[in-house]
């Protein structure tokens, strides 16, 4: 399971969007399945869209779901290429972005996928979802649909691991967390800057005083942070949300209708059946 996000028509038609590998072919596939109750109807999934994902070695798979206005979803999708793991090469990469051509390398190669405007992988798509399960191209993405050598569902392209997105609900915009390189130093002379994260802008009203502030998590240091901005977007302050609370590797976060506070936690440990994982729900009860 990679990501989900309910219907925008949920409470009626109790659909809820999946997007998830299944176990018995080598794709990332993306379906409705109608909620009865707790439990999901397997009898409905009705698969919208599926790309070829390659399993012989991780990662960056993408997989956050969002729907924006008029039926708009978003997915995002991983370049499908890993940094590690190559046989007798410790480290190929050396921790910096994915370019190796050579035949039988193409999981530490992301221009065949995150560069490559007929792929789907490293990418985030916008689709028409309708109510039928089907979708239309909107207007506005990377290329026209009948366009060659493409794909029309690609919206922003280039990207690495796109994990989160979030969407604007009023203005209809995008925001993504993207994944950067592992790289932990400059290399300016030969392969370019180490490895930078970027974490772009989303807003939403949690109480009045967090009006106005866009809440970030960090996986690696364990921390959730509300940051402030003036009103025409800029930065002006990061302060911690929490600060008495620990938190193991924040993975997912959610604000709920009623304002409060969802996270999904990995872990600490990697690729482990980890205790501390778990989904909390956090109220705001202002201070003390």
């Amino acid at each position: 399971m990679l990501g989900l996000t309910l219907d925008p028509d949920f409470a009626n038609n109790r659909f809820v969007y999946l997007f998830y590998s299944p176990a018995d072919t080598s794709v990332n596939r993306l379906s409705p399945f109608e909620c009865d109750g707790d439990s999901l109807k397997r009898a409905t999934d009705k698969v919208v869209l599926q790309f070829y994902s390659q399993r012989e070695i991780c990662c960056h798979t993408g997989g956050s779901l969002a729907f924006g206005p008029g039926r708009l979803l978003f997915v995002s999708t991983g370049d499908s290429a890993t940094p590690f793991g190559e046989k007798s090469v410790r480290d190929p990469s050396h921790g910096f972005s994915l370019t190796d051509d050579r035949p039988g390398h193409e999981p530490y190669d992301a221009r065949r996928t995150s560069a490559n405007t007929n792929d789907l992988r490293g990418k985030i798509l916008r689709l028409h979802v309708k109510t039928d399960g089907t979708y239309d191209i909107p207007e506005g993405n990377l290329f026209a649909q009948g366009t060659p050598n493409t794909k029309p569902e690609i919206f922003v392209m280039g990207n690495r691991n796109p994990y989160r997105i979030a969407v604007d609900q009023k203005r209809g915009w995008l925001y993504w967390g993207e994944v950067g390189p592992d790289a932990g130093n400059d290399s300016l002379a030969t392969r370019g800057p180490r490895g930078y994260d970027e974490i772009y802008q989303a807003r939403a009203i949690c109480p009045p005083y967090y009006e106005g502030k866009f809440f970030i998590y960090d996986w690696i240091r364990h921390w959730i942070m509300a940051v402030t901005l003036s009103p025409n977007g800029n930065y002006e302050a990061m302060e911690r949300f929490a600060p008495r609370d620990s938190f193991s590797a924040p993975i997912d976060m959610e604000l709920g209708p009623n304002g409060q506070l969802y996270v999904l936690e990995y872990g600490k440990a990697w690729f482990a059946k980890n205790a501390d994982a778990g989904l909390s729900t956090i109220e705001y009860r202002g201070k003390r």
